[in-house]
């Protein structure tokens, strides 16, 4: 039972640093079709690829290529994105019960991480696509943007901790917590 959940933590945290070079270019796997089809994360997302694309210094072809090569990712990813939230739905469905089938769980657990492989291999793909797309010293100032993103970025670090959390002005002195 434990190794599966652990394998299913596992796959998602090594998933996570391609997941972070992506959204360095502004890309959201999860984006969803709003009105006129266009997904959330491509509105915004175009804009973070406009930005990237103005710190590397991309040509108007490279960030043509760029938006492309991360639209169609988009596109390739979202039925198994969907299947993901309802095989999530499926277990925490499964576990409201007072006597939950873990044999359905599992099987839920399995198809999630299918669909993840799915997911991170054509996310690997798609990364490789744009490598081929940016020079070598774009590569490099790319490298270092996601890997900056990587340490600090939103919602990254210690759950609770922090600079801000009860260190006062500037992450310095302030209120301490009392040790128990």
């Amino acid at each position: 039972q434990h190794m599966i959940l652990r394998t299913t933590r596992q796959r998602v945290f090594t998933g996570l640093g391609g997941l972070a070079l992506l959204a360095t270019l502004g890309f959201s796997p999860n984006a969803t079709a709003g009105p006129g089809g266009e997904g959330q994360g491509q509105k915004h997302g175009g804009k973070k690829i406009e930005r990237m694309c103005e710190r590397l210094e991309c040509t108007d072809k490279q960030e043509t290529a760029l938006r492309s090569i991360f639209k169609e990712l988009r596109t390739d990813v979202k039925s198994d994105r969907e299947g993901i939230r309802e095989a999530r739905q499926a277990v925490a469905a499964e576990f409201a019960k007072d006597r939950p089938n873990e044999a359905n769980m599992k099987r839920a657990y399995k198809t999630i991480d299918d669909l993840e492989d799915n997911v991170r291999d054509r996310t690997h793909d798609a990364l490789m696509e744009a490598h081929g797309i940016l020079n070598s010293e774009q590569r490099k100032q790319f490298a270092k943007l996601a890997a900056r993103m990587g340490k600090g970025g939103k919602h990254h670090g210690k759950r609770g901790g922090g600079p801000g959390k009860n260190k006062g002005k500037n992450g310095k002195g302030g209120k301490k917590s009392k040790k128990r």
